[in-house]
């Protein structure tokens, strides 16, 4: 009984001719249309037809830069009416004090016969307009020394 149980099948395939037919297999496979598809139509599949969206790309703030842009629209462009009183060639006006000065608004000179303004203050345009308003008034300063000469 024991030798009916592990008695083995008569085995007719071969190595060869087992993958000889896994490759018919595969090229009717290929060969063959899907049923729904139609003739001359060329429709991907489902899942094939989503389209996905890149993510939105995240926004970097920096807390310095929208500090000193507040405090920079609070600040008036133009100077008030007496501000730029006692502004000489050598000396700032009145009102600049070490903590701030007319100018520039901050604790860095910006007077414009002692080096004028550095590089980040030139992308500020209510500082460039109180520069220009400076030297204006130097010139005319300089005008009326000459022509009280």
């Amino acid at each position: 009984m024991p030798e009916e149980l592990h008695a083995e099948a008569p085995d007719d395939t071969t190595p060869a001719s087992d993958f000889a037919a896994r490759m018919a297999l595969a090229r009717a496979a290929k060969k063959a249309k899907p049923p729904e598809a139609e003739e001359g139509a060329t429709q991907l599949p489902v899942e094939k037809q989503k389209i996905t969206r890149p993510k939105p790309r995240r926004k970097i703030r920096r807390k310095g830069s929208i500090q000193k842009l507040v405090t920079l629209q609070k600040q008036s462009k133009h100077l008030a009416p007496g501000e730029l009183d006692g502004i000489t060639t050598l000396g700032c006006p009145v009102a600049c004090h070490p903590e701030r000065c007319v100018i520039t608004g901050e604790n860095v000179c910006g007077h414009p016969a002692k080096g004028g303004l550095q590089a980040k203050y030139l992308q500020m345009s209510p500082v460039l307009s109180r520069f220009n308003q400076a030297r204006q008034e130097l010139a005319r300063l300089e005008a009326e020394k000459k022509k009280a000469k």
